[in-house]
């Protein structure tokens, strides 16, 4: 008796949506760092298919920038090539640096909707996600000493593509003292610029993440919708082979993390249905 109203009220929607995300780094922070808020923006096309009016199974497929603010502000260390040597020496000192992170995304949510009323849609699933572009930029200064060591530095990160001792191209390379020694200090690094040639194939970011998701959609009419949606990442974001600690040392060596960076991220769209 039930089965000829559901058949009459099923059907399939094929939609469009954009709008803005706010996502920050989850997880393990050491002494002096912080994760804050981070902007970006999404578009994509979704499809529907209603097996009543009330519910229904979604896919979508998405471009979405998705990061975090990284701020590190404390006592740290800089690890300091000398022309004469072919190790880095690590200095102690205070070190302040901020890097916008955006990680570009191709994602495919897959979600069950519930409909209880016309115009409010609620809506859950799983999300997986495909690294395509992950970059950042950003600065740092470093003071070992204010006479004779200290600095500021740009950040252009490119995690794809950059390589180890990557330098980019800077009109001010400072010259500072590091004990009797005048070193040129690079004024624009890239991401693996204190790596050696054997970590070269590693990258600061994962290609793949997994997020949980769940959200509503406020419909004006049958067809146009604001929409709302909070995603929790359930991967480790970050690769532990050159996740160091700016914070502590092992004499000329880094110390690895191995934490657990997760990404959350708000997104607020408007999005179309026909």
């Amino acid at each position: 008796m039930l089965f000829p109203a559901l058949v009459w009220s099923q059907g399939s929607k094929f939609g469009v949506r954009a709008g803005i995300d706010f996502s920050k780094f989850l997880g393990e922070l050491e002494v002096g760092e912080s994760y804050d808020y981070s902007n970006g923006f999404h578009f994509g096309i979704n499809y529907t298919y209603y097996v009543t009016d009330y519910f229904g199974f979604g896919g979508e497929v998405i471009y979405q920038q998705k990061g975090t603010k990284r701020n590190f502000n404390g006592s740290g260390f800089y690890p300091i090539h000398k022309p004469a040597e072919s190790e880095y020496t690590f200095v102690d000192g205070e070190m302040d640096m901020s890097i916008d992170i955006s990680n570009a995304y191709i994602s495919v949510p897959l979600t069950v909707s519930l409909k209880p009323f016309s115009k409010l849609e609620w809506f859950a699933g799983v999300s997986p996600n495909f690294l395509i572009l992950p970059i950042g930029s950003g600065s740092q200064t470093f003071v070992h000493d204010e006479e004779t060591l200290f600095f500021d530095q740009t950040l252009t990160y490119q995690y794809y593509e950059d390589t180890n001792e990557e330098v980019l191209f800077s009109t001010f390379n400072p010259a500072v003292f590091c004990g009797e020694d005048v070193v040129n200090i690079q004024g624009t690094i890239g991401a693996y610029y204190h790596f050696d040639s054997a970590a070269e194939e590693e990258k600061m970011f994962k290609w793949f993440d997994l997020t949980a998701l769940t959200g509503l959609n406020y419909y004006y009419n049958k067809s146009l919708y604001l929409g709302a949606r909070v995603e929790y990442g359930l991967l480790d974001l970050t690769n532990q082979k050159v996740d160091y600690s700016m914070a502590e040392r092992n004499g000329n060596s880094f110390i690895f993390r191995d934490d657990r960076d997760v990404q959350f991220s708000i997104q607020a769209s408007i999005g179309f249905k026909f």
